[in-house]
């Protein structure tokens, strides 16, 4: 397990080893890098929304210009509502562009 500072939660947020590797597995454009590149989208997101798909989840994005021609690495990450666990990282992958989703912060 490894733990991510995320200054927009005020908390750490959790990476458990099989969630490592379901993004690994799934998603091997994120290996060059592993886990840098998690840990900068958490500190210094472009946009952070709103999941559309499940409710309680955040999705953390930022661009990166010069990864496979200019692609976002969005990170989903899943809050507990009641607080006793920490918010943890579900998934994370490469897009051309972000899906639908309210924003909840967008840097200026």
């Amino acid at each position: 397990m490894i733990l991510l500072e995320c200054p927009f939660l005020k908390q750490p947020v959790r990476l458990s080893g099989e969630r490592q590797r379901h993004v690994l597995e799934e998603h091997p454009h994120l290996a060059v890098g592993w886990p840098r590149i998690l840990h900068e989208v958490l500190l210094r997101p472009d946009e952070i929304r709103w999941s559309h798909r499940r409710q309680g989840t955040l999705v953390f994005g930022r661009w990166y210009p010069l990864l496979l021609g200019g692609k976002h690495v969005l990170v989903v990450v899943v809050l507990d509502a009641t607080g006793r666990q920490q918010p943890w990282i579900v998934t994370a992958y490469v897009a051309r562009r972000w899906r639908a989703g309210e924003s909840a912060w967008r840097a200026s």
